[in-house]
Formats: C-alpha cells, structure tokens, sequence
C-alpha cells in the first residue's frame, strides 16, 4: 500500500539514467565518523559518532560518462575516497540531529539518503524525496539494512508549484529541513510555510543554487519572512579550529548571507 507520502508527489516526471544503464553498480562503505578524526584535512570533526554501512554506486565503473549518468556520482565517489559527503554539512547536522529529542526530518532531494541515515541513526523519523528512482531505491535499501526502514518514508516523485504545502499534522514537530534542489530552493520553501508559520520547524539547511535562477532569492525572502535567520557554512579552506567542539555554536556567529551571492552554497536557516 502506497504511503499518504508518497502519494503526495508527482511522480509524472522522472530522473534517470541518460546513458542507457538499467541499474548501476553498488559499492558499501563503513560509515565510521567520530570527533576525534577529521574525514578530509580541511573539514570538522562531527561532534557525536556516527556509524552505518552505506551501499553507494561504484563511481569509478562510470567515470567521464558524456550524459547525465546516475552511477557517475560525487557522493559515491566522495564516500568511497573519504567516508563522508560533504563534511561541513555533516558535521552541522550530526550536531542539530543529536541536540533535541527525536523529532521528524524532511529531505527534499534525498538521493541515496545520506541526510536521512544520519537522521535515522539519531532516531528521527524521516521523510525523503527524490526524482531518480535508482537513488530512492538505494537509500530504501540502506535503511532496511541499518534496521531502521520503519522510520524511513521516501517517496519519487518532483516538487513543484502544485505540489500540496506541508502541514504539521502530517509532519509533526520538525527538527531539521534539508533542501538540495538544483534551483527549486524557493518552491520547496513556498510548501513549507504552514510548517514555519507554526514555528514547527528548529533548522533548514538549504543548498543556494544562483547559477539555476532566482529561486535561492525566494527562498531566503520566504524564511526571513517567518523570521529565520540565514547563515553561510564554512567553505572548505576555513579556518576549522572553532569547529572541533561545537558547530552549531560557530555556525550561529557566522555572516549572513550576501545579496549578490553568485555561486552555490549552503546555508543554515535558525528559527526565531
């Protein structure tokens, strides 16, 4: 039986792979984080332990495919080479996820469900979405094999202008948000606003995406509107030190963000 969840979305339109590929292969990866190891030299320690196997595409069995090609994949390949996915992002998370009692999460552009493993692994409960049917088929696969499938909703399908708002009495209280949409950064905010006009949700973490348009504009306009705040994460090169033993703290004294931003970034909305 179809989940209210996943019945939401449209499913009309799908990703998949262009190169002509059924299924891609798989690699596992020991997901084994902690704060005493950085995964890469420039990026934090997480400040909680994290450990889960993690099925990724095998990467390297596909490099340099000319057409968008599901198993040509930086996440694979970055967790492959250093056991994490983008370690500033990580590190924040892992921070807000274990920082409040279990809670739900939404992931909205989940992939093969790096954000909601972390959130699983905290004892949330998460609801995923994802265009690649391939990468909700993984990220279903990784949260049967960790056991913890029975707080996993995941649902493909694309977010639009008419797609249904999000209410608390389907979500309930919201811990984190998190939003990498390619340039529908500003619709996925649109159907969150009954969430922040409740005050339901703790924390976004949004993907900026100016190279696709606007849509990074309205989503910041349609969180300052419900009076988040919007800080900028670190880039790589920063200065790590203040990170070692709480990211959540640094974040919150970090700039806002600029009005002329002109490449991709993530920021960290913090409710009011």
């Amino acid at each position: 039986m179809t989940s209210p969840w996943a019945q939401r979305w449209d499913a009309a339109r799908l990703d998949g792979c262009e190169a002509g590929h059924s299924i891609h292969e798989r690699i596992t990866v020991p997901v084994d984080l902690c704060p005493r190891a950085r995964p890469i030299p420039d990026g934090p320690a997480v400040p909680h332990p994290v450990r889960f196997d993690f099925c990724v595409f095998d990467a390297a069995v596909y490099e340099g495919t000319d057409v968008y090609c599901t198993g040509d994949d930086e996440l694979s390949r970055s967790m492959v080479e250093q056991g994490c996915w983008e370690p500033w992002q990580t590190a924040l998370a892992v921070d807000i996820l274990a920082g409040g009692p279990p809670g739900t999460v939404i992931d909205l552009g989940s992939h093969v469900g790096w954000y909601s493993m972390l959130a699983l692994a905290f004892g949330h409960r998460v609801f995923a979405l994802d265009a690649d049917t391939e990468h909700v088929v993984l990220s279903v696969l990784n949260a049967t094999l960790a056991g913890w499938r029975d707080r996993f909703d995941v649902a493909v399908g694309w977010l639009d202008a008419d797609s249904t708002p999000l209410g608390v009495e389907e979500t309930g209280p919201v811990r984190l948000v998190k939003i990498d949409l390619e340039g529908e950064e500003g619709t996925a905010a649109e159907k969150l606003v009954p969430l922040l006009a409740e005050g339901a949700v703790d924390y976004a973490l949004v993907e900026l995406s100016p190279e696709f348009g606007d849509g990074w504009r309205d989503a910041l306009d349609v969180f300052a509107a419900a009076g988040y705040s919007a800080h900028l994460l670190p880039d790589k090169g920063d200065d790590v030190a203040a990170f070692e033993f709480g990211p959540l703290a640094d974040i919150l004294r970090r700039p806002r963000v600029p009005p002329d931003l002109a490449v991709q970034a993530t920021v960290l909305m913090v409710a009011p």
